[in-house]
């Protein structure tokens, strides 16, 4: 008997996926990473073979970083996208690398899909290519008998060999698909009735506690929901600012509750299932993960790959074992959608369940990839975080017993207990040496509750004026993510060895916060008498050098910014349409993210107009 001829590896190369199993030729399922009939490994990896300017591989090393790598610093993912062609990922779905396809092509990355076998190709196919080699030559009807028992043999052998490798590979696990899903865990999921918004919330405690997004609630203090075949209320308990979800309690006990899990745990293409509004409510739809490491400014979110049809708020997103490992953000793009992972629920001082179940140690990859978020956040806005670490503002005026005014807290994602209630006022001369022991004229302290904290308009606030010019701007234009600014009023009693001089207010807190020095009691300057003047001509009034918060020059250069940034984003919309005409592979969603974009910088340009009409700044300043 001849040797049995050596089974060819396959050459990868630009490959499109296969309809069928390549060795058995059963139907292939794109979300399976294995055939169900043979276990045989169908895998592809996607490797980035040209880019077209320096941008897009800087785009490219950013996507890799959220979306493929985990622990991957950005220096060794830079070096990786120099030389090309260069390896993306691998051990992918078909579904997962044609997606993966599609996002590089649609920043400009060229792209190959390769197949992938990680399997044992050299004896799991002995038995059906020695006799697809050999048939042609046999001609005898007993060796052909003899050949089909040894085919059925082998091919025994190589099931049983397929079934150890899928035991021994958890990491190429098949997909959750529509056959797996978690049962029963809509049991736990209520909707939410609002005017505007969709939402759901989930039930966590059998005591009627539920999760769902927290600026739902109306004037009272509760929202309206869905749950049983009734309509209940739900109060307000306590709100996270941080993640934007509020802890509501219900009037009623729950049949079954959600089981949180842990986020940190899955790894970029683990298949979850997202909740979406169905015709009949409630339904599953199979997902699979891009990252953990999502960030938007400082916060951080577990990125999931988006679903056909409507996504409301705070919708739970359950793994394949049915634990919920976040709640649907309202971020996200046309291609993912952004979750608050489930760990910032129960981890941590101060997380929002805390006040009904003992609080859990931070998982390390969730306190890592919360550091990495921060950090990059504070060093693309590092003036602005300069000025708002440690910093509080502060503006008032007194009469002769009594000074009113406002602190303001600008804070990135601050929670009500971390704002500082427990003020020291100190009191000094005016002048250069206010800081010397001699100056100082008296201290005081002053107690403020949480909840006369409230949110406040950045670009409206009299407070916002106490920060540096570029600060002061970039705070106002709402650049930077996440920063909200916090208010609450001061009021104290002017000491009596200030008499009727003015003076200089130091607040400081208990964390370490302090203000800038603030004049007060100084002087009004009356207004200079009128004159009348012999002429029937009015003289000239003098130019105004200030409307509302900023000057002449602060509002020219704002318009001049945004008007500019709406100019480029309309440009960049063209060229995507250009793309879409000429029926370029990707140009479809491509065009969707830019003229959202462009949406956004037109209304940030409307909002200036209303801000400038509102100061009325005159049109000449608006150009």
């Amino acid at each position: 008997m001849p040797p049995v001829p050596p089974v060819p590896r396959v050459t990868r190369g630009a490959l499109e996926a296969r309809p069928t199993c390549r060795a058995c030729g059963a139907p292939r399922d794109r979300n399976q990473r294995r055939c169900a009939r043979c276990h045989d490994a169908s895998l592809y990896q996607v490797s980035a073979l040209a880019v077209d300017a320096e941008p897009t591989r800087s785009r490219l090393v950013e996507y890799a970083l959220h979306r493929v790598e985990r622990a991957v610093d950005r220096e060794q993912m830079e070096r990786r996208f120099l030389k090309l062609p260069a390896l993306v990922k691998r051990n992918l779905t078909e579904t997962q690398a044609l997606r993966m396809r599609h996002d590089l092509e649609s920043f400009g990355v060229t792209v190959s899909l390769e197949e992938d076998d990680i399997s044992d190709a050299g004896g799991a196919r002995i038995g059906r290519r020695w006799l697809q080699v050999e048939s042609a030559f046999l001609v005898v009807p007993s060796l052909l008998i003899f050949l089909t028992g040894l085919y059925f043999y082998f091919r025994s052998g190589r099931e049983a060999d397929g079934v150890q490798v899928a035991a021994a590979l958890p990491s190429v696990a098949p997909l959750p698909s529509a056959a797996s899903q978690p049962s029963d865990v809509l049991a736990a999921v209520v909707r939410v009735i609002a005017a505007d918004r969709q939402a759901l919330g989930l039930i966590i405690d059998r005591d009627g506690w539920l999760v769902t997004q927290a600026d739902l609630v109306d004037d009272v203090g509760g929202i309206s929901i869905e749950y049983g075949g009734r309509t209940l209320r739900a109060a307000l308990v306590r709100r996270d600012l941080a993640t934007g979800l509020g802890l509501f309690k219900m009037p009623t006990t729950a049949t079954q509750i959600g089981s949180l899990g842990d986020a940190t745990v899955l790894h970029p293409g683990d298949g979850v299932f997202t909740t979406r509004l169905g015709a009949a409510g409630p339904e599953l739809a199979a997902s699979d993960v891009f990252s953990l490491h999502t960030r938007r400014g400082p916060r951080l979110f577990l990125s999931v790959s988006r679903v056909e049809g409507e996504t409301p708020l705070a919708s739970p997103i359950f793994s394949a074992a049915g634990e919920v490992i976040g709640l649907a953000s309202r971020r996200g793009d046309g291609q993912s959608l952004l979750a608050v992972p489930a760990n910032l629920l129960t981890e941590g001082e101060g997380c929002l369940l805390c006040d009904i179940r003992p609080p859990r140690a931070r998982t390390p990859a969730l306190d890592q990839a919360m550091r990495s978020a921060q950090a990059a956040a504070r060093s693309e806005h590092l003036p602005v975080y300069e000025a708002v670490e440690g910093r509080l503002l502060v503006t008032a005026r007194c009469d002769l017993t009594r000074c009113t005014g406002l602190m303001g807290v600008l804070s990135f994602s601050t929670s009500p207990a971390a704002l500082p209630t427990s003020l020291s006022l100190s009191f000094f001369a005016p002048g250069p040496a206010v800081l010397g022991p001699q100056s100082q004229l008296g201290v005081g302290t002053l107690n403020l509750e949480a909840s006369q904290f409230s949110k406040a308009n950045a670009a409206d606030s009299p407070v916002v004026q106490e920060l540096p010019t570029l600060s002061r701007r970039m705070v106002a234009v709402g650049e930077v993510e996440d920063l909200d600014l916090h208010v609450a009023p001061l009021t104290f009693v002017r000491p009596s060895s200030t008499g009727s001089r003015p003076f200089q207010l130091v607040v400081s807190s208990a964390d370490g916060r302090r203000s800038d020095p603030v004049v007060l009691g100084e002087p009004e300057t009356p207004p200079p008498a009128t004159v009348e003047v012999p002429t029937s001509t009015p003289p000239d009034a003098p130019a105004k050098s200030t409307f509302g918060p900023f000057t002449v020059q602060e509002w020219r250069s704002r318009f001049q910014e945004v008007r500019s940034d709406v100019e480029s984003q309309r440009l960049r919309t063209r060229e995507a349409q250009i793309k879409v005409d000429a029926s370029q592979a990707g140009a479809g969603p491509l065009l969707e993210a830019e003229r959202a974009q462009l949406h956004r910088l037109e209304d940030r340009l409307s909002s200036l107009e209303r801000d400038a009409t509102l100061h009325q700044v005159p049109s000449e300043h608006r150009r």
